[in-house]
């Protein structure tokens, strides 16, 4: 039973943090987590040395437990493991995926267009609230679909846990602003690229258009932090 709650308090932590609620920098009060699960605070305490051990937490001494924060260069060392491990993925999803998974990330695609669409349509610098919040689900779908189509049970864990990293860090995600007309447009467009490879089976194409994917947004998180000023950073 102590094992089935810690795994529960440990999955609803992982929810929050990829969602968005938990942040850098936020206190987890133990006590409220294990009311809001349901459980005592041992299994929260074990939920929460897990969450340590994968660098998503940090305990203060004296202080309780923190959403970690992430310095410019573990950010880039972050994204030096996505260039290694999720073009490879690209590249035998493409030739294992089935057709009702091509399908998720048609429609995938199709959302994001009408958001394009009604932004450029409605002269929209920026897209709403809501756009945002679909629009950031389904890039986490979407790329849950490709890792999924791998069949690698070994790869499937390592990625997702390097991709929520990428959701809970990444300061750009976090600017509530950040999604203009111009980054919709290009990011449609890469995401409908890969798909075209996808349903081709070009694994080389899948890999070097992931690799694109990621090198941008590794690019693109540079030049946000680049913009703060240094008591921000």
């Amino acid at each position: 039973m102590v094992e089935s709650m810690s795994q529960r308090a440990y999955d609803y932590m992982r929810q929050k943090l990829s969602s968005g609620e938990l942040k850098p920098g936020m206190r987890l009060v133990t006590r409220r987590v294990a009311r809001e699960v349901g459980g005592s605070l041992v299994p929260v305490r074990e939920a929460l040395s897990r969450l340590a051990s994968e660098g998503l937490i940090e305990h203060v001494p004296g202080g309780g437990a923190y959403i970690r924060r992430m310095s410019r260069e573990e950010l880039l060392h972050l994204y030096e493991m996505r260039e290694a491990v999720e073009p490879f993925a690209a590249g035998l999803a493409a030739a294992r995926i089935g057709e009702s998974q091509l399908g998720v990330l048609q429609t995938i695609c199709d959302e994001w267009l009408v958001v394009v669409r009604a932004m450029r349509d409605e002269k929209r610098p920026h897209a709403t609230a809501s756009e945002i919040d679909l629009w950031l689900e389904r890039d986490r779908l979407y790329h849950d679909v490709i890792i999924s189509a791998t069949g690698n049970p070994f790869l499937i864990k390592v990625i997702a846990d390097l991709r929520l990293m990428e959701r809970v860090y990444n300061p750009v995600r976090r600017s509530g602003d950040f999604l203009t007309l111009r980054v919709a447009a290009l990011s449609w467009r890469a995401h409908a690229a890969l798909l075209r490879a996808l349903k081709k089976g070009d694994a080389p194409l899948a890999q070097r258009l992931m690799a694109e994917q990621i090198q941008s947004g590794k690019r693109n998180v540079l030049a946000f932090l680049d913009r703060q000023p240094l008591s921000r950073r």
